[in-house]
């Protein structure tokens, strides 16, 4: 026997199961959710399960949505990935303006700094209009991007009760946004 195989059919079927997985989360990005959590730990299956549906970085750990790629990944294919990734690239610049490239209203997952950033305010309003500016730093526009400026406590409190909604209705507030380790 030349061949190099010297497991038995079960055995062989278990290797080549990476190659059909592959091919599924290729096609199905959510599949993802499914695979144990060691494949999900493996950088290959998450970045082809992103490629085709970036929302599937919500089922990959922490460390690769804390990984730059994975995350341009996924929110190159959709700017609303955004909300899955780490607080540090939801402030990375680059990031951000790739996702609100794709979609506008990715602006409301990027950090205040960047919310009040012309670049990616005006990316936002090409891409998706005058809806986006809802998203906007409420600063950036009425008070000033400057620390000088402090906004009256309704209009604070309004502000943080909203985006506390926003997180309770897009899964568990514990994973969104977590810091890399």
């Amino acid at each position: 026997m030349g061949s190099f195989w010297s497991g038995t059919a079960a055995d062989r079927e278990e290797a080549e199961a990476p190659d059909a997985i592959l091919a599924l989360v290729s096609r199905h990005g959510a599949s993802l959710k499914f695979l144990t959590p060691h494949l999900r730990s493996k950088k290959n299956l998450v970045g082809a399960a992103v490629r085709s549906n970036g929302l599937a970085l919500r089922f990959a750990p922490l460390a690769l949505r804390c990984d730059r790629r994975t995350v341009l990944e996924a929110v190159q294919q959709n700017g609303l990935a955004l909300r899955l990734a780490s607080l540090k690239l939801r402030d990375d610049k680059g990031v951000v303006l790739v996702a609100v490239a794709q979609n506008g209203m990715a602006m409301q997952y990027a950090s205040q700094a960047l919310r009040c950033d012309k670049d990616v305010v005006l990316l936002a309003l090409q891409t998706s209009g005058q809806v986006a500016m809802r998203f906007a730093s409420n600063t950036s526009f009425t008070y000033g991007c400057g620390s000088d400026r402090i906004e009256d406590k309704e209009r604070r409190s309004n502000r943080d009760r909203a985006r506390g909604d926003r997180a309770r209705s897009f899964g568990s507030a514990s994973r969104l946004g977590e810091p890399c380790e």
